[in-house]
């Protein structure tokens, strides 16, 4: 799950306050509603925190003011302490806010409308005024509901999302593309992705998967181009190190072994215990003929996790110093994960990513 050093606490926070104000105004009039709302991962329009700042002072000083009405205290308490957890302070997940967050704390909101209405409304008054003020109020609400639904019913499909304004989410990793990616197609997945990239250019996930698609495809410049895109606009720590281990795989297939260790070095400053990486780092020191260096490295990674790769590259540089007893023990534990073992000697590198705080990485060796 993402914590909240995914995104810093200069972006979570206005995105948290302008949120308070957002899920008000989508309460009354619920347009623009989305499957998911992406966090925009970087600073908002000055106004909007400022805005939304203005109105929650505001709305705070007069329900204290009147506070002797405890109803009036009692439901925007309620309402603000309600969203506290779910309200982005603490990243979780990717989203910049969630309809279904709103259910409990509009409670506090529901408390100060019926209240109040029943105090300003004497009850001689109330039938001859509250009728012809419910049935308006009705009617607005039913024509919402009706553009909502409509709005709803073209969600049915993943690529229909994109009338909601947030394209880029669907196409970039997170939806269409790998979902397209993971059924084997990739040629629909690579179009997600560039549309993706081009709708959002400072996003970094398209770019990621983008770069994945072009290593399959070999097309190493480009890959190397997009996943260097990728380090640089990615603001959660682990798509970061996703990033630089694959690009340092890019420069590992293009022969760029030094800047390759440079990358896969990254990668591990960020998650120590990147598997993939120590194992990349260990294929590196072997061509480099580094048989101490490497042969550490892959004990390392086997004592992080016991895997066929380590095994059969511990029995490589065994074989490599002459020691064919060791390499042959090494080989023979290995043989058990026959098949499940990838060919080639390739270092290991990830599949696209989708949203990282659902994402458990998958390492294999390239064909």
């Amino acid at each position: 799950m993402a914590t909240s050093s995914g995104l810093p606490l200069r972006f979570r926070l206005p995105n948290a306050v302008y949120s308070y104000l957002l899920y008000i105004f989508k309460g009354i009039w619920p347009v623009k509603l989305a499957v998911f709302y992406p966090n925009p991962e970087g600073p908002l329009p000055l106004w909007k925190p400022i805005l939304a700042s203005l109105f929650l002072i505001g709305v705070t000083v007069l329900v204290w003011r009147y506070r002797d009405k405890r109803y009036l205290l009692t439901g925007w308490l309620w309402y603000l302490g309600t969203l506290v957890p779910v309200i982005g302070i603490i990243q979780v997940g990717r989203q910049a806010l969630a309809d279904r967050y709103v259910y409990l704390p509009f409670i506090g909101l529901f408390v100060k409308i019926v209240w109040g209405t029943a105090e300003l409304v004497p009850i001689p008054a109330r039938r001859r005024i509250l009728v012809p003020v419910t049935a308006i109020t009705l009617t607005a609400f039913a024509h919402a509901h009706l553009v909502a639904d409509h709005f709803l019913g073209k969600q049915h499909h993943t690529v229909h999302a994109r009338a909601s304004g947030h394209r880029e989410q669907l196409h970039g990793g997170k939806q269409s593309g790998v979902v397209f990616s993971e059924s084997g197609l990739a040629d629909l997945a690579f179009v997600h992705f560039q549309e993706a990239a081009r709708i959002r250019p400072e996003f970094a996930l398209p770019h990621y998967n983008l770069g994945l698609s072009h290593l399959n495809q070999r097309n190493l410049p480009t890959a190397q181009h997009e996943l260097e895109t990728a380090t640089q606009y990615a603001t959660d720590p682990v798509e970061l190190s996703w990033a630089h281990h694959n690009l340092g795989i890019v420069l590992y297939e293009e022969n760029q072994l030094e800047a390759a260790r440079k990358e896969l070095n990254a990668a591990l400053n960020i998650t120590p215990d990147r598997e993939d990486s120590i194992l990349a780092l260990g294929v590196i020191d072997f061509r480099q003929a580094n048989y101490g260096s490497s042969l550490a490295k892959f004990q390392k990674a086997y004592a992080i996790h016991p895997s066929p790769q380590a095994l059969f590259w511990m029995g490589r540089i065994r074989e490599a110093q002459g020691d064919t007893r060791a390499a042959a023990d090494a080989y023979q534990a290995a043989l058990p994960h026959v098949a499940n073992f990838p060919r080639g000697t390739r270092p290991p590198r990830s599949y696209p990513l989708r949203q990282s705080s659902n994402v458990r990485a998958v390492n294999r060796v390239r064909k």
